[in-house]
């Protein structure tokens, strides 16, 4: 079982779901072989489909060593009222291109976007999103087993209100049908059941 956390179980399953494979692209690595990699959109999506736009990036520093540029990003969790849950920081980089023949960059504000692209997708693996990608030997998928000492999904408070707009984008991003007056503890049961069906 884990232990108590500061998300819900509906967003502790997202982040640690294995991604997608449609989600997952190839390219060229230095030195031979390739590297796995997602796109800064994918990420953007998870975060706002799990956190329901709760969130924000914040460059704190952008840099150029060694003929790349190095970014550090800092990834911020948002309570409802907008302050501060928690926060990752991390370093994304890019190799800077040169036009050929020179030593000029082609387009080096790509690179810094790039960069700062990669700060971001590195800040959300930290929380979980494509950990098994950009940590492949610690990855393991949670289950909703582990995260309950029954198969039933925690109680709250709030079982019974209307589900939130973050439950509602979640199961629409999962093509998960949405019944009518649905409240958030049938919302948790849904989700639940179809990450642990998709595992099938």
């Amino acid at each position: 079982m884990v232990g108590k956390s500061v998300f819900t179980t509906e967003q502790i399953l997202r982040t640690l779901q294995r991604t997608p494979p449609h989600h997952v692209y190839q390219r060229p690595a230095k030195g031979g072989g390739t590297w796995q990699y997602v796109t800064g959109v994918y990420i953007k999506k998870c975060l706002n489909y799990t956190f329901g736009w709760m969130w924000s990036s914040t460059v704190l520093d952008i840099r150029e060593k060694h003929g790349q540029v190095c970014a550090t990003i800092r990834l911020t969790i948002h309570k409802p009222d907008g302050s501060e849950l928690l926060h990752k920081d991390d370093i994304g980089k890019k190799d800077i291109i040169m036009r050929k023949g020179t030593t000029e960059p082609l387009d080096y504000g790509n690179d810094e976007k790039a960069a700062v692209t990669d700060g971001l997708k590195r800040c959300a693996a930290q929380f979980g999103f494509a950990s098994d990608i950009y940590g492949k030997n610690e990855f393991k998928e949670i289950s909703v087993e582990e995260l309950t000492e029954s198969k039933e999904i925690p109680k709250d408070e709030h079982d019974n209100d209307p589900a939130t707009s973050a439950q509602i984008q979640t199961m629409k991003s999962l093509k998960i049908p949405i019944p009518p007056n649905l409240v958030q503890s049938r919302a948790k049961e849904l989700i639940a059941a179809h990450l642990e069906g998709g595992k099938k």
